[in-house]
């Protein structure tokens, strides 16, 4: 995993949402998860971040964000093959109890299931009710996605690649 993010300074353009987000990549918080291995930045294409973020003891998961509008609009986060480049095949979604809930291709393969995804907050009023503390506002941060994210994959299992 690479955690280079001085690297992504030559691909920053000139846009107030990337600049927002180059100003959330260095933050001591998202530094602090970086150097812990919870999750690590692979690439940035303006408006697309690809990172992977550990799943359990030995694991990591790929996925690309498109973060449209961002920081006034929410992420949404595709699970991603890093190896290919590609969607990450329903069979080899991440699994568990909580993990399945979000991670959920019987709901959408491009997008996370919970109230901080843009894609999965369509339709779910009651979800800034609900769960106050985990729906997108103006002070919220591509950091804090990537927290929950890693929060939820701490017990995840993770398919194994055929060889």
């Amino acid at each position: 995993m690479a955690n280079d993010l001085f690297g992504l300074e030559a691909v920053q353009p000139a846009d107030p949402g990337c600049t927002a987000l180059y100003a959330h990549l260095r933050s001591a918080r998202n530094q602090a998860a970086l150097d812990a291995g919870k999750w690590a930045v692979v690439s940035l294409k303006w408006p697309l971040l690809v990172v992977e973020v550990r799943a359990g003891d030995d694991h990591h998961v790929g996925l690309r964000l498109d973060l449209t509008g961002y920081p006034a609009a929410a992420p949404t986060g595709a699970p991603w093959d890093v190896a290919t480049s590609s969607p990450l095949p329903a069979e080899m979604f991440p699994t568990g109890v909580r993990t399945s809930q979000v991670f959920n291709p019987n709901w959408n393969i491009s997008a996370l299931y919970m109230p901080y995804d843009r894609v999965a907050r369509e339709g779910h009023d009651g979800w800034r009710d609900q769960h106050p503390d985990l729906v997108w506002n103006s002070a919220s941060t591509v950091v804090e996605y990537l927290a929950l994210v890693s929060s939820i994959l701490r017990d995840a299992n993770v398919p194994a690649r055929a060889a």
